[in-house]
């Protein structure tokens, strides 16, 4: 075998001032048996890259042998000319060694089929030093999702039969003993959270399954990092890390950075006039939302909505991640809606969702509404009462499915949410009889509600972000009136149209966004949004169905002062110039 090395020496000194010459490889060739190795010139260019002169030797021949030829010696070196520090090495490789019998004893857990596929190693493979460190650490890692984690690996003895140099083909085999020493199931007695100021240890370890004095369960660090992100309330997890304590128990120790414990938001928006006569319209909104203040991620939130017009929401919300230390969540929420004096809305709202698995809640949700008519509802329309009197109760099932890599600003995942309702509404109204007499008309009749979201985030190059989704909401009714329908338009519904413009009982919505990722809350985005609206008559007036689309651009962007998102939505009836611009900024308290 020959090494042909064509080096760059630079001139340097060492501490005694003498001359040293460093050699920079800048071209490695190996003849192998008269054929051209490539992949192995390769791999030994790495590692002497630079290297000095004297090493070259040494380098190559603990290479050869962590490769399996054993017996790989240094012969000589030749300087090809004189005044050039072009050389060529010589190498005897010998013949390669291969594994013959891999003998394990000392382990009772796994089965001797189980053990062979953790540690890979098989009798008629190539010998590799890398290929034995590799199954020790595999099996370790096995030891360790056992909750074994003192469970020590040690090689026995290594015997090795030379191959023939007679024979061309021979091949050098080698017996390897390995010893396992198990130890014992070692619990977790601590759990550590470096950075955490206000978030409570018990209520970590609830949410990841811990148990203290138990053994570890789910050791995979991975695992335990990424349900920890998906709580939403840290800005940033480390490096999860296991210690074996002096008392031999397992410490726990998670790096974290802690989340605002609340954050205020306000957004106000642009509606361009309608005509000629009348003027653009500010609508607003301010949201705040208390998040983990107590340290047991429990959440409370209230906002104030001013729409277009003379509407307006408030909401009001509590949520408690676990109820009695049970995966169980429970929220409970009141809204109240004014639509000027046509109508008021009261909600009252209660929902409980047991964890399944990660990123899997299904759960039950019971809603009340209270509807009352103003001096506009109480006008008649045809012969009835526009906006009747009404009560409606809902009882439904909610499941949630969520697999973001990153809830704040994700890259990849998956979310969706399904909720499907069954209830009843009675309503008292008006109506005008023949005579122009009037009645009051009590009814009672079924309601069913579905709606779902799904989003989808795929990234397509470094840094990019395809975000796809759909929206669809469904009433089924024997009746409808306005106060029942869902309310569609606006920047959470349907972007570049104005604020829950549509009343509809039958809609879909496909939404698509390309994200480009500037930082870890800060994009840019540009979005379509395309929706089939179907819009019930009333009235007299026929129901009409048809397409709406919408589209724009947009930034997220974090500021000193906090989040600032500000977009600019269009659609195809008003055109660029008469869009609608959304401007929002949230920090945290």
């Amino acid at each position: 075998m020959i090494l042909g090395i064509c080096p760059i020496s630079s001139q340097a000194q060492d501490t005694a001032g003498n001359r040293v010459d460093d050699w920079l490889l800048n071209r490695i060739f190996i003849r192998w048996e008269g054929e051209a190795y490539q992949p192995l010139a390769d791999s030994i260019t790495a590692r002497l890259t630079p290297v000095s002169q004297a090493g070259i030797s040494g380098t190559v021949v603990n290479y050869f042998r962590s490769e399996g030829y054993l017996t790989a010696a240094f012969d000589s070196v030749k300087i090809r000319e004189p005044a050039s520090d072009d050389a060529n090495y010589f190498f005897s490789a010998g013949p390669r060694t291969y594994f013959d019998k891999i003998m394990l004893s000392g382990i009772e857990l796994f089965t001797g089929t189980e053990s062979v596929d953790i540690l890979r190693l098989k009798s008629g493979d190539p010998f590799r030093t890398a290929s034995i460190e590799e199954g020790i650490a595999r099996l370790l890692d096995a030891y360790a999702s056992r909750s074994y984690h003192l469970a020590t690996v040690s090689i026995n003895s290594i015997a090795v039969s030379a191959g023939s140099k007679e024979r061309k083909n021979s091949r050098a085999q080698m017996n390897i003993a390995i010893t396992v020493n198990e130890g014992h199931v070692v619990p977790l007695s601590e759990l550590h959270l470096p950075g955490s100021r206000r978030t409570k240890v018990e209520f970590v370890a609830a949410e990841l399954g811990l148990r203290l004095g138990r053994p570890l369960l789910d050791p995979d660090p991975d695992h335990i990092r990424a349900r920890l992100i998906e709580t939403g309330l840290f800005n940033s997890v480390g490096i999860v890390a296991f210690e074996i304590a002096a008392d031999s128990t397992l410490h726990l120790s998670i790096p974290v950075e802690e989340a605002a414990p609340g954050t205020f938001d306000f957004v106000l928006g642009f509606l361009p006039a309608e005509n000629a006569s009348s003027s653009g319209q500010l609508i607003g909104s301010g949201n705040l939302d208390l998040v983990n203040p107590f340290g047991y991620g429990r959440r409370f939130a209230i906002s104030l909505d001013r729409l277009p017009g003379q509407v307006s929401s408030a909401n009001v919300q509590f949520g408690d991640p676990r109820i009695f230390g049970l995966p169980i969540r429970m929220d409970l929420g009141f809204t109240g809606y004014q639509r000027d004096s046509t109508y008021s809305q009261q909600l009252l709202q209660a929902e409980a969702a047991y964890r399944l698995d990660a990123g899997f809640d299904v759960g039950a949700r019971f809603s009340r509404e209270t509807t009352k008519p103003g001096q506009a509802g109480n006008e008649l329309v045809g012969s009835v009462q526009r906006i009747p009197d009404g009560k409606r109760t809902f009882v439904g099932l909610a499941v949630y499915v969520n697999s973001l890599d990153n809830p704040r600003n994700p890259r990849r995942g998956f979310t969706a949410d399904m909720l499907a309702e069954s209830g009843s509404k009675s309503e008292t109204r008006t109506q005008v009889l023949a005579g122009n007499d009037t009645t009051t008309v009590v009814a009672t009749f079924r309601q069913e509600r579905l709606q779902m979201s799904v989003r989808a985030f795929m990234p397509v190059f470094d840094q990019h972000t395809i975000l796809v989704g759909v929206d669809f909401r469904l009433l089924r009714s024997p009746s409808l009136v306005e106060s029942d329908l869902f309310r569609m338009g606006g920047a959470k519904t349907l972007r570049g149209y104005d604020e829950d413009r549509f009343f509809t009982d039958n809609a879909v919505r496909f939404l698509y966004e390309y994200r480009i990722l500037v930082g870890p809350t800060s994009y840019a985005f540009a979005f379509l949004d395309v929706a089939y609206i179907h819009l019930p008559g009333s009235g007299g007036a026929e129901s009409t169905a048809d397409w709406y689309p919408g589209y724009g651009i947009g930034m997220q962007w974090n500021t000193a002062a906090g989040l600032l998102k500000v977009s600019y939505a269009i659609n195809n009836e008003d055109g660029p110039a008469r869009g609608r611009i959304h401007m929002g900024l949230a920090f945290g308290l």
